[in-house]
């Protein structure tokens, strides 16, 4: 019973970890995305002239996309691997 509770307790902290790295993951990609957001509003649209302005405008409009259908796909893989039986891997 007691080795059954410290195999849970060890399942949990490496779960935990899992789940931090996630996290760190995700508040990075945001503040990548507000330093995008920032550089085009504060750097472009007053820097350059409109055409490149307009170009770059798009190009972040697209990755803007790109990286919300990334957060959706990594989204999706950790429920279906939090959902996944776990396989016990027997000490030696």
């Amino acid at each position: 019973m007691m080795f059954e509770k410290g195999k849970r307790e060890r399942r949990q902290g490496e779960e935990d970890k899992v789940f931090n790295r996630m996290l760190l993951w995700l508040a990075g990609a945001v503040v990548v995305e507000l330093l995008l957001l920032l550089l085009q509003k504060a750097y472009v649209e007053m820097i350059f002239d409109a055409v490149v302005a307009q170009a770059l405008a798009s190009f972040f409009k697209v990755f803007s996309v790109a990286g919300a259908v990334a957060v959706g796909i990594l989204l999706v893989s950790s429920v279906t691997r939090l959902l996944r039986p776990v396989r016990m891997v027997q000490d030696r």
